[in-house]
This record gives C-alpha cells, sequence and structure tokens, in this order.
C-alpha cells in the first residue's frame, strides 16, 4: 500500500504537511520498536512506551520512519510527519491490518465457549480442518500455528504487525481459514478488518460425539455419522475436552469436512492443546498437564481427574505472582479436593514462593507437601503415584517461560514430567 494512501485511512488527525517524499512509497509495516523504524516502517508510540518516548521518536526519525502515530501532546517538530490519535494503540492495529490485509481474504471461525473450552476448542477445530485438507490457521490466547509455524507467546497489540505479516503469508500459501480464540487479546491482534466470512463456534444444540467410558487412558465414545452412529476410542479425555472436540467436531463437519474421514481420526488424535494433555511413557497411572491457575479452573479439573480412576488424585498447582491473596485462598480451597497437593512455583517473579504457598495453605484443609523448584516439585509427584493414580500438572500448560527474580527460564511441563517418568523407569509408551 501507497504511504499516504495508508494514512488516509487511519483513524486520528494527520499533521506534517499534506504531501510528503514519501506519498508514493510503498509502506512495509508500523512497528513499536524504534530500532526496527526505517524509510518503509512507521513508528507507533504507544501508551505503554510514552516513558521512552523522546529517545525513541529521534532513534526513529535517524533511521527515516516516514510518519509516528502518537497520542496528543507528544513532542515533535512541525515538519515531522504523524498521525495524532486519542487512541494511538488502535490506530496503530489498524495500520498493521490494513498493509497486508490479510483478514479480508480469510474465512474467519470465532469460538466462543465459557471457561477455558474456547483455547481448546480452537486447537481442536484447526487440526481437524488441517487433517481434512482445509488449510487452516490458529490463533488463541495461549499462541498459534500460522503457515506451518508454531508459536508459543501469547499475542499482543505489540506485535500485531508480525502476527498480520504471518497471515498474509498464510493466505500467499493458499490458507483460507483462521480460527480464533474470541478474546479481546487476540481481536486486538486482528484490528477491525472484516474478514471474507465468519462463523461462530460455540456449544453445539445437537451434539455428534456422545461419552460412553472415562478412563484416563483414553475414552469411548459414540459418533453420529449421517443417519448413521459409530462406536471409537479417543485418547482425549475428560468431559470438558470432549466437549471441546465435540464443538470443534460439529463446526469441521459444517465448514464441509468429511464426517466419516474425522470420525476415523479420532482414534489417533492429538491431543497436544496444554489442557488435560496426556504425558505418555508406558506407566500404569495418569500424568496430565492443564493450564488452570484459577479456583473454578482447578475445581474441574480435579472433578474430572475424578470421575477417570477409582486410585487418588495427586496435584501440583501453584500461585502466579499476579493473582491476589484472596485469589490464591480460593486456589487452596479448589485444591482441597485432591488427595495431595503439592506446592511449587508457577510465575512467581520476584516474590517469594513460601509467600504465595502461605496464601494458598489458608484455603487448604490438608497439609500440602511444599517444593519451590517446579523442576523437583514435578518429579516429587510423580514419584508418589501409584497404579491407577492420577497427577496433575496443573499452572503452566503450554507456557513456555518460567519469571523467578528476574530471570526468565524457558520452561515445558512435558519435558520434566517425562524426565520424572524416566527417573521412575517409564521411558516408553507400551506397544
Amino acid at each position: 500500500m501507497l504511504h499516504d494512501s495508508l494514512l488516509a485511512r487511519l483513524p486520528g488527525d494527520l499533521h506534517g504537511g499534506k504531501h510528503s517524499q514519501s506519498a508514493d512509497q510503498t509502506i512495509r509495516g508500523v512497528t513499536t520498536h524504534p530500532d526496527r523504524a526505517g524509510p518503509n516502517t512507521n513508528c507507533a508510540v504507544l501508551p505503554s512506551t510514552l516513558s521512552a518516548a523522546p529517545v525513541g521518536i529521534q532513534t526513529a526519525l535517524k533511521r527515516g520512519t516516514p510518519a509516528i502515530i502518537c497520542p496528543p501532546d507528544t513532542a515533535l517538530t512541525r515538519r515531522t510527519r504523524r498521525i495524532v490519535a486519542d487512541q494511538p494503540s488502535l490506530t496503530f492495529v489498524t495500520a498493521a491490518a490494513l498493509n497486508n490485509n490479510p483478514v479480508s481474504h480469510l474465512h474467519l471461525f470465532r469460538v466462543r465457549l465459557p471457561e477455558n473450552l474456547s483455547a481448546q476448542t480452537a486447537t481442536l477445530l484447526h487440526r481437524l480442518l488441517e487433517a481434512s485438507d482445509h488449510r487452516s490457521a490458529l490463533l488463541t490466547s495461549h499462541g498459534g500455528c500460522i503457515a506451518g509455524r508454531h508459536f508459543l507467546q501469547s499475542p499482543s497489540e505489540t506485535d500485531c504487525h508480525e502476527w498480520q505479516c504471518f497471515l498474509a503469508a498464510h493466505v500467499r500459501t493458499g490458507g483460507r481459514l483462521l480460527v480464533i480464540e474470541d478474546v479481546s487479546g487476540v481481536r486486538n491482534v486482528l484490528g477491525h478488518v472484516p474478514p471474507r466470512s465468519e462463523s461462530i463456534v460455540s456449544l453445539p444444540s445437537n451434539s455428534l460425539i456422545e461419552p460412553l467410558a472415562l478412563n484416563w487412558r483414553g475414552s469411548r465414545i459414540r459418533i453420529r455419522v449421517g443417519p448413521s452412529e459409530r462406536l471409537a476410542h479417543t485418547p482425549v479425555v475428560g468431559r470438558s475436552s470432549l466437549a471441546a472436540l465435540d464443538a470443534a467436531f460439529v463446526a469441521a463437519v459444517a465448514a464441509g469436512a468429511d464426517p466419516s474421514r474425522l470420525a476415523a481420526l479420532l482414534t489417533s488424535f492429538d491431543c497436544d492443546t496444554g489442557f488435560m494433555e496426556p504425558i505418555r511413557a508406558g506407566q500404569s497411572f495418569g500424568v496430565f498437564i492443564d493450564a488452570a491457575t484459577e479456583a473454578t479452573a482447578l475445581e474441574r479439573l480435579i472433578r474430572e481427574a475424578r470421575e477417570m480412576t477409582q486410585g487418588s488424585v495427586i496435584l501440583l498447582t501453584g500461585a502466579s505472582a499476579r493473582s491476589t491473596p484472596e485469589q490464591q485462598r480460593q486456589l487452596g480451597e479448589a485444591a482441597s479436593q485432591a488427595d495431595q497437593v503439592n506446592l511449587t512455583s508457577d510465575n512467581p517473579r520476584s516474590i517469594e514462593v513460601d509467600s504465595l504457598s502461605r496464601d494458598i495453605q489458608h484455603g487448604l484443609n490438608q497439609t500440602a507437601h511444599l517444593q519451590p523448584d517446579r523442576r523437583r516439585a514435578i518429579s516429587d509427584a510423580i514419584r508418589m503415584a501409584r497404579s491407577g493414580d492420577i497427577v496433575l500438572l496443573a499452572g503452566k500448560g503450554t507456557h513456555p517461560i518460567q519469571e523467578i527474580n528476574g530471570t526468565i527460564l524457558p520452561w515445558d511441563d512435558r519435558t520434566h514430567a517425562r524426565n520424572g517418568l524416566a527417573a521412575c523407569g517409564w521411558v516408553g509408551d507400551l506397544p
């Protein structure tokens, strides 16, 4: 898109002259990082970056940025090309969305379900569509998959230009579908550009998948395929996960996927969603990771685990630095429903894990095992398990980092769970 054509379509007031030397120049993007600005890239000053605005603006101008997107009263020379907006974040996102304009070429699936079901359903729907040869992209609050690349970071408006570039690559390579978890963070990344068409995915009134038997090893289900019914076994476990699978199955069929082909896929379906996700190494007990960080989600997780076993439910959980003491106490009340509670770090940042754990223990009605080192805590929880038990590793899900005392560490609950199983002699799934 030509530079001045883009500026004319943005919300805000254009200043710095009616015409610029870059009017006939093609704009490549917009960024909030001054070091990434250049002759083809505008720079935006957002409220979160105002403290460094003077230095950042000078850096962007020295690098040759054609224009600055900024809030009112930002100190700039009169000759500086700029868009002055009361909501610079909105202008920034709109600029990123209009530049490549990929969303207008896509059919959008907006997944709107209660609690944590939206992210899980969106992930399952994306995988069903991909397995049915429908080129799909995925964006959820936990990350996404676009143009064959997997992302674990949460979408942020400061990175919306990069997300839009990935979506443009998806369109260029033949992608025509986009599945999103319909939450504000994802909507902000997409901007206000209308899609080619869209569908709302919610809990179906006419289910196609009915749970028959629940077990930590897998679920026995009945699938309705047209006028007939089929019995099948799927590795997806838990009532919530099966409800998410049902909603995804119905939406995929409505999008034109062959229900018979989808039904055949469910017997070996990949359930790496970060929600009631199984870790299998041939062990005689269940190990699951889940992103539950709030009391209601944790209570649901424990309740569903109870349905799948006659053994004990062993829980590992912890509070993040963002939670309040009351939320931590409620987390303890929910955790009390497990047979054994292990408290550890989640994302403590600069707060001591012992302090966060004390607030959780105020709500507990049992003695908990405390191990601040999450890696060791995972190993401890797995060593406690006996045949038929279920170990729930709650809090992180697929979140890829731990932030402790200002240090950001790469993290993966899956890897540490497999290492814990290997230390107990479980090194591979049964043939």
